[in-house]
């Protein structure tokens, strides 16, 4: 263990030592002892207060370097040493330090590199850096995307029942009616007859649609049962 020879004074419990009220209003402390008989409390006080500073600096030293602080009048040395312990918890001043020092914002940037978008603030709004979040999706054959402005693109895919009607609703509603809704037929084998779905507008809402599918065969327009893709476009 590293020796540390600098040690405090009269630190004791009941130590001799002048009260720190008395001490502050004492003239000594200006004009020091003068000629004649010193109060040893006061003589303490001085004392304590110079070794304990001094004693604690030379552990802080000691703690920090591992190495021996030793009463041996080598100041050089010691000042070599606290230099050194101080680099354990601060770092040292360098170039780069020293060029960014009183620097305004716009200079900070220009000396880092940085371009417009270190200006911005994270959120969806004018002039913002929208997060990863603002980006939520959910990617499958019936999902969802949303992006920062609050546009939600969600798709899916339906088949109607033997009446040729069939109810959609979205993964997540909209905040209102969506402003598009797209369809398209979907079959395993190339089409042989006429198809078309045809929306109930008067049934579209917040959280889905209803739709009616037919198809033309043989002279006849009657109910299609093919699956279709759909896909709408709202907030």
């Amino acid at each position: 263990m590293a020796t540390n020879d600098f040690k405090p004074f009269a630190t004791g419990a009941g130590a001799n030592v002048t009260a720190q009220a008395e001490w502050a209003s004492l003239p000594t402390l200006f004009t020091g002892f003068q000629s004649g008989k010193a109060s040893s409390a006061q003589v303490n006080k001085a004392i304590r207060q110079a070794s304990f500073i001094s004693a604690a600096l030379a552990q802080y030293v000691t703690n920090k370097t591992g190495q021996n602080v030793l009463d041996d009048g080598d100041m050089a040395g010691f000042i070599a040493k606290l230099v050194s312990g101080l680099g354990k918890d601060f770092q040292p001043t360098d170039a780069t330090l020293t060029n960014l020092s009183g620097k305004s914002v716009a200079g900070l940037l220009s000396y880092l590199g940085l371009g417009e978008a270190a200006k911005r603030d994270v959120g969806a709004g004018q002039n913002q850096i929208p997060d990863m979040s603002a980006f939520a999706s959910d990617l499958r054959n019936i999902g969802l995307q949303r992006l920062p402005g609050g546009l939600i693109l969600q798709w899916g895919n339906a088949a109607p029942g033997t009446g040729g009607d069939v109810t959609v609703n979205y993964p997540v509603a909209y905040s209102k009616r969506p402003f598009f809704i797209g369809m398209g037929y979907r079959q395993s084998s190339s089409p042989t007859v006429m198809q078309s779905i045809v929306m109930n507008d008067q049934i579209v809402n917040n959280i889905g649609f209803v739709a009616r599918c037919f198809q033309y065969q043989d002279g006849q327009v009657k109910a299609g049962e093919s699956a279709f893709f759909w896909y709408a476009l709202g907030v």
